[in-house]
């Protein structure tokens, strides 16, 4: 069996889904070959950008940074009684979203902004 009590590694697949794979109660996207996903700015690009321009590589590494982070805040919740340390967590949130949102711009910036996009 597996940590969840599934037998699956807290993988399920559900009808609800469309038969998708669910992770941790979101549907799993499906993934285009040659293609990288950006969690933050919620697109994709394809990998010989992130290969090619530097500003590109610097959006994925800044991207799975923060993925990296905020699951890892996700996997701490503290005890109700600590309020100390349920106040560092909710000013960690604010971190990790203004973070995200960063991201989120420097994929505009890059992206957008310099006509990449209609290129590739």
């Amino acid at each position: 069996m597996g940590s969840d009590g599934y037998g699956d590694g807290g993988k399920r697949r559900s009808r609800a889904s469309g038969g998708r794979e669910v992770v941790d109660g979101r549907r799993a996207r499906r993934r285009r070959p040659g293609r990288l996903w950006l969690e933050c700015a919620d697109r994709e690009i394809p990998e010989e950008a992130a290969i090619l321009l530097p500003d590109v590589m610097l959006l994925v590494v800044e991207d799975l940074c923060a993925r990296i982070s905020r699951q890892a805040w996700r996997e701490r919740r503290p005890r109700c009684w600590r309020l100390r340390a349920r106040a560092r967590r909710r000013a960690e949130d604010r971190l990790l979203a203004a973070r995200e949102a960063r991201v989120r711009v420097l994929s505009e910036e890059y992206l957008d902004g310099s006509g990449w996009s209609r290129v590739v």
